[in-house]
């Protein structure tokens, strides 16, 4: 027997399950808060919307000494993709198209997986599963075309079933998220914050975005548990969106936090860098133009500054709001980056306005200053 691949699935031997995993076959079965568990009796899996929760999920098993199939070859975990195949290097498990039969006789397209030699002729899914495709959802495209609706947390599992909504199409996604081991359900803002501290101490890579996923997540539930009225809450879930290039979660929440704490920095330099992100340029300069009137001799709130007034093609303004923060710390390396870009750009001959359907040069989103 085989068991369905759908979206992208983390497949496990059983007897490994029953060997390191906490509680066995039916702790994991648990951790599935989509409801994608299956199993034919010799492999288990479940499956995932976004691959970045997949990994999320992964990391869970190699706690308890699963082989990480992101760093070598591993004998006990493969990461599987339906349309992509393996995700991972992995010998011990195979992979095919099969078709099964709809209720009116038409043929459907499944593929499946399973261990040993033998091709089987039947296959396991979840339950209450019928013939359809699951389809992944990138993350880029979460972030940009879907809107969070709400978080429901799995009492047992701890993990949560996230619902999203497109915002052209209506169109409702579900999207499972694996749980934080070790947090209980109601965790609050102390272990968000401790939790934010690791992600910001990992370096840049696939398992910090993985878990910058998961904290925006939890940050998200938290600040809707409290109606969206406390700052902390909310600049974690604005500063885990960033991480997680989640823009546009980030500006939602940062303006939140400029609205209800108008006099505070912190939430203007985040709004700034987000509304410059996505090419907000208006926006952006409006809320750097804010941080400024807060705090006038602050060198990241000119900076952000002179890089609005760059982006929004008036460079040879932005030359004294540049100095003037060098003025004020001239070690700040990202306003050293700001001046030569602003220079460079001030120096060369007005050009006529270019064609609006011209992609605009990202180079700038990297000099934003954050708190």
């Amino acid at each position: 027997m085989a068991i369905l691949i759908e979206g992208v699935t983390v497949v496990v031997p059983i007897a490994s399950l029953h060997a390191r995993f906490p509680g066995g076959l039916s702790a994991f079965e648990q951790q599935a808060p989509n409801a994608t568990y299956r199993s034919d009796g010799i492999v288990a899996g479940i499956s995932f919307m976004v691959l970045a929760d997949a990994w999320v999920f992964v990391r869970t098993l190699v706690r308890h000494g699963f082989v990480d199939p992101s760093a070598t070859r591993s004998s006990d975990v493969a990461v599987v993709e339906q349309q992509d195949g393996f995700l991972a290097p992995c010998d011990w498990l195979n992979m095919d198209l099969t078709t099964c039969n709809l209720p009116d006789g038409s043929p459907f397209p499944a593929v499946i997986a399973w261990m040993g030699a033998t091709r089987p002729t039947t296959f396991a899914a979840p339950d209450g599963w019928s013939p359809r495709t699951m389809v992944g959802i990138a993350e880029d495209d979460l972030e940009n075309n879907y809107e969070l609706v709400k978080v429901d947390r799995h009492p047992e599992s701890r993990g949560a079933v996230v619902a999203y909504r497109h915002r052209e199409t209506g169109r409702m996604a579900y999207v499972g998220r694996p749980a934080l081991e070790g947090q209980p359900p109601d965790e609050g803002y102390a272990a968000l914050r401790q939790m934010l501290a690791t992600v910001m101490a990992m370096p840049n890579s696939r398992e910090r975005s993985a878990r910058a996923v998961e904290l925006c997540d939890r940050a998200g539930a938290l600040v809707e548990d409290t109606k969206g009225a406390e700052r902390g809450p909310l600049m974690i879930h604005g500063i885990a969106a960033r991480l997680a290039s989640r823009w546009t979660i980030a500006e939602r929440a940062f303006r939140r936090v400029t609205e209800l704490w108008p006099e505070e920095l912190d939430g203007w330099l985040e709004l700034t860098w987000a509304l410059a992100t996505l090419d907000r340029t208006d926006g952006a300069l409006a809320a750097a133009q804010r941080a400024v009137e807060l705090r006038p001799d602050n060198p990241a709130a000119l900076g952000n500054l002179a890089s609005a007034l760059l982006q929004n093609g008036r460079a040879k303004e932005a030359l004294p709001v540049i100095h003037r923060a060098l003025e004020l710390d001239p070690s700040e390396w990202k306003n050293q980056q700001i001046r030569d870009s602003v220079q460079a750009a001030a120096a060369e001959p007005e050009l006529e306005p270019a064609d609006e359907t011209e992609p605009k040069s990202p180079w700038y989103k990297r000099w934003f200053r954050r708190p």
